[in-house]
């Protein structure tokens, strides 16, 4: 649904006012228990933050927070700190990409099996390591039709999923991934992240947001350096050493999000154990020893994997009792998850964002817009004052231009 009317429209001037009342009418229409998902089509960042702002002054926040509960909230809330500092990474794992329909990597394994002409084998290689299953499956099938296969399946999605969208949306440059696909940079893209480029791939000038590409990727029709078989990920180990520093770099300075990933990847197991050993002995930076530095979200629920990266990793899990296990559980834990991403996406935005500008004032609290009248006071007396100022007229000027620029 896009917000009608507030570009060259009669209601430029009050944009948010029409935005509170297109969330009015969307509440209306949830208040039946199996009502549809409404989405706002947003034009640009500035009318992105105002339609999150109008949905936190409606009182949508709460109402979602309910949904997620107190100890699953108050994990989100810790993240949309870490995002609005500029210290939140996604890393992307096969489960996002599964919402287009792109399978898992076991389910892809699968798929390959059955086009290598193996179904009569599949008892024999349900007990091989999976590394090895594929590097079986290419033997059988030859790494030229392999990767044709593989080209197909992941360029048949026409579409990005939800999770995509919602981590797009975040206020991050910087992400990593195991994936082939190249659907997040393409959500990255919508979401008007300009030009985005794959490491190793790319260079870093001129991109305004990047992503390391630890298992190759799709570009321009062509799989490049992808990541299969056992050999593939020991020649990780002679050939990507300075990929693998990067994500220990984020590790170590940033907070990590993975959402989709399985945490058993062995890549990762290789640079999460350099970063454990930097934290765990005398040459560990203080403030980092002993706290989580990154957070897994998941629809799985996943006790012992918590148990095994306690202290370094918070692996949370959005499944309930009441959810069931298996397969049965696995619908009301992913719908949670989405939720959970998209309240994360409305606390990371910047609480300073349209408060100088009136147009927005219907979307914005009554104590919010009292501030807002104050700012607005300061700034129109303050202005011809900042040229003779000084530092502290330019220092000043800044912090107003990035109110008005948010």
């Amino acid at each position: 649904m896009p917000t009608v009317g507030v570009g060259a429209g009669g209601g430029r001037d009050v944009r948010g006012a029409v935005l509170a009342g297109q969330i009015d009418a969307a509440r209306a229409t949830l208040s039946a228990e199996e009502g549809p998902d409404v989405v706002l089509v947003c034009f640009d960042h500035e009318h992105y933050a105002a339609a999150q702002r109008a949905r936190r002054a409606a009182g949508v926040g709460a109402e979602l927070a309910a949904e997620l509960g107190d100890d699953l909230q108050a994990r989100i809330e810790g993240l949309a700190v870490h995002a609005r500092a500029g210290r939140l990474v996604p890393f992307v794992g096969a489960g996002v990409s599964m919402g287009a329909g792109l399978p898992s990597w076991v389910g892809l394994l699968d798929e390959l099996i059955a086009e290598a002409g193996m179904e009569d084998d599949r008892a024999a290689l349900d007990r091989v390591d999976l590394r090895d299953r594929a590097a079986l499956i290419q033997s059988r099938l030859g790494a030229g039709e392999l990767e044709r296969i593989l080209l197909e399946r992941l360029t048949a999605a026409d579409r990005v999923a939800l999770q995509h969208q919602l981590l797009a949306s975040l206020p991050v440059t910087e992400a990593a991934s195991t994936n082939w696909d190249d659907l997040f940079e393409r959500a990255w893209r919508d979401a008007g992240a300009g030009r985005v480029a794959q490491l190793p791939f790319d260079g870093q000038t001129g991109a305004d947001h990047w992503i390391v590409k630890l298992h190759g990727t799709v570009r321009h029709g062509q799989l490049h350096g992808v990541v299969l078989t056992r050999d593939d990920y020991l020649r990780f180990g002679a050939e990507r050493n300075a990929l693998a520093g990067i994500v220990q770099s984020l590790l170590l300075t940033r907070h990590m999000l993975f959402v989709g990933f399985g945490l058993s990847d062995e890549t990762f197991h290789r640079i999460a154990h350099d970063v454990r050993q930097v934290l765990e002995d005398g040459s560990g930076i203080p403030e980092r020893t002993g706290t989580s530095y990154a957070t897994s979200l998941s629809p799985s629920r996943h006790t012992v994997t918590a148990e095994l990266w306690k202290g370094q990793l918070d692996v949370v899990s959005t499944r309930r009792a009441e959810d069931g296990e298996g397969r049965a559980g696995t619908a009301p834990a992913a719908r949670r998850l989405e939720i959970a991403l998209d309240v994360l996406g409305m606390l990371s935005v910047d609480p300073l964002g349209h408060l100088l500008d009136p147009s927005f004032d219907g979307a914005l609290t009554a104590d919010e817009r009292r501030l807002a009248e104050a700012l607005r006071r300061f700034a129109s007396e303050a202005d011809p004052l900042l040229p003779a100022a000084g530092p502290a007229g330019r220092a000043i000027g800044r912090w107003l231009d990035r109110m008005r620029e948010h």
